[in-house]
């Protein structure tokens, strides 16, 4: 018997002519091969790729710290998600190239990550193949050989990650900053960056900057053209902060971190 959903079929042999029976296990009427089986319930659009690295150089590390590529998939549903009787691939002609192991499960709007490095070694989530930083696709398919989703990718810079924005429906876009296992961050313009800058800023709203760096800062200072400062922020090392700003006239601004190129805002 075949229960769906990550169940055990429960199997044997016979083989028989005309005056005697041979059964494999013996005992059979007792005893069963047994093998995990799932044909997953996930449809398309449940589960999303969401985001994927392919030339991690000195971004995420793993278990054994090695900067490894990684592949980011997304539950967009509103319950959870078994996972296994799901596949992750590299090749299109061989969809079942990875299984999402049994008991593999997923929240409702939550992220989880698989290291590409092929290292079957690990006992955690590395799949058996890597990615190329030069282009190709990933997939993921079911028992069937039905794909739920896929992404054909080409070129990619070091440390710049594809990233769908808004998460689990947007189109992907190169991400400066990966987020890898959290919601992307989809800045407005970051698809136009060359992925060698250490910081992104931009305004949010007409009173509010937004500022993300690969390096933890703990001081900013806001200054208009002509020099004069107009707002200083310190505080504990961070890589990621919102600025409201108080001054209100001046629609251009220059936003200053020790140790950065400054970066000029335009309201």
């Amino acid at each position: 018997s075949v229960l769906p959903e990550g169940g055990i079929l429960q199997y044997y042999f016979m083989a028989e002519n005309a005056s005697a029976a041979s059964l494999l296990p013996a005992r059979a009427e007792h005893g069963f091969f047994t093998k995990p089986v799932s044909i997953s319930g996930v449809l398309p659009g449940q589960i999303r790729l969401n985001e994927i690295m392919a030339l991690n150089q000195t971004g995420e590390q793993d278990e054994a710290g090695s900067y490894e590529d990684w592949i980011e998939v997304m539950n967009t549903g509103d319950s959870s998600l078994n996972l296994f009787g799901l596949f992750l691939s590299d090749d299109r002609s061989q969809l079942q190239k990875w299984p999402f192991p049994q008991g593999t499960t997923l929240s409702p709007s939550s992220f989880l990550s698989v290291w590409a490095d092929n290292d079957t070694s690990s006992t955690s989530l590395h799949a058996n193949f890597k990615l190329s930083g030069a282009g190709e696709a990933v997939y993921v398919s079911n028992t069937l050989g039905e794909l739920i989703d896929s992404l054909i990718f080409g070129q990619q810079n070091e440390n710049v990650s594809l990233a769908r924005c808004p998460d689990g429906t947007g189109d992907f876009a190169p991400n400066l900053l990966p987020t890898k296992g959290n919601p992307n961050s989809c800045a407005t313009g970051i698809k136009t960056m060359s992925g060698k800058e250490n910081i992104l800023a931009w305004f949010s709203s007409p009173d509010n900057i937004e500022i993300r760096s690969r390096t933890a800062f703990s001081r900013a200072r806001l200054l208009d053209l002509t020099g004069r400062e107009l707002q200083v922020w310190n505080g504990n090392a961070v890589n990621t902060l919102s600025l409201t700003v108080k001054d209100q006239t001046s629609a251009l601004l220059i936003l200053q971190i020790p140790g950065q190129k400054g970066i000029r805002l335009i309201r």
